[in-house]
């Protein structure tokens, strides 16, 4: 995820980007149904799963909390999100077909 938050390249706000985290949750979402992706058992993880809720928007389907005020936190589940998209980003980046050598040619 490349969008810049006040001046810091890894800083992401979730919350003004609807269509990149809807996108981002139905890849997850999919890595998980299709056994892509496994779990090694964290309780916090699960139970943040657990409290994640479906969320229909213009976009296609995302997450949330149970309601604004909510306990009920799904931290974790959003670092996982994240974490996987991260991973995405970087197989899917274009990596350059040669080393070049500082030459200039005229």
């Amino acid at each position: 995820m490349q969008a810049k938050t006040n001046g810091n390249a890894i800083a992401w706000d979730m919350r003004q980007s609807l269509n990149k985290i809807t996108m981002a949750h139905e890849r997850l979402v999919a890595a998980i149904f299709d056994a892509k992706l496994r779990h090694n058992g964290d309780p916090i993880l699960r139970r943040h799963v657990l409290n994640a809720r479906r969320r229909e928007n213009n976009y296609g389907l995302s997450f949330g909390k149970e309601s604004a005020g909510s306990d009920k936190k799904v931290d974790a589940y959003a670092a996982l999100l994240l974490a996987f998209e991260c991973l995405n980003d970087f197989r899917t980046k274009k990596q350059p077909d040669e080393k070049r050598g500082g030459r200039v040619w005229m």
